[in-house]
């Protein structure tokens, strides 16, 4: 990996777009990473505390309720070829921090082969505290899903659906009766 112009939120700052997919199945994460950066503040309040000259970095993680701070360092895997293993915006604007968010994550659960499953309501309870609704569409009427995703559009909740891949609804708007999401 080319280390010239990579910094923490990278050129642009902190953005959504070009979370990239490393070697692990971890979709359901990388998922949530891109929906919470819709907010950056949301992103940087996760990391509570770093030296990026060090190469330190601290995160505050939730368990069961409670904040748990996650310390990881800036050295990162790779595949024997020397190809990147893990995730990350480092050829894309040159931000590392989907990249050093996944470490410690991998650190929370236990390891990164712990990544390769997992579900978006989860990590967005580890990350934000915040709990998670699970919702059955096939259950509801239009109307109800409408009006789920209008209130939480409101609040700036970002919420998520998860088929073949994982996907995140940014938005909720009503033009002349009809909806968009």
């Amino acid at each position: 990996m080319d280390t010239n112009n990579i910094s923490l939120w990278g050129r642009d700052g902190l953005r959504p777009e070009g979370v990239k997919k490393g070697g692990l199945n971890d979709d359901w994460l990388l998922a949530v990473f891109a929906a919470l950066a819709e907010y950056p503040e949301r992103i940087r309040k996760i990391f509570s505390n770093f030296d990026e000259k060090k190469g330190v970095y601290e995160f505050e993680m939730w368990s069961q309720g409670k904040a748990t701070k996650v310390v990881i360092d800036d050295k990162l895997p790779v595949y024997s070829s020397g190809q990147e293993s893990f995730a990350g915006q480092s050829e894309w604007r040159g931000a590392m921090w989907a990249t050093l968010l996944e470490k410690a994550t991998a650190k929370f659960f236990g390891t990164y082969s712990d990544l390769n499953r997992g579900h978006g309501s989860i990590a967005w309870q580890q990350l934000t505290g915040y709990p998670s609704t699970n919702l059955s569409p096939k259950w509801m009427t239009t109307k109800e899903i409408i009006d789920f995703i209008q209130t939480n559009d409101d609040n700036k909740n970002v919420m998520w659906g998860v088929g073949k891949s994982a996907y995140s609804i940014l938005g909720h708007t009503n033009w002349e009766g009809m909806d968009f999401v």
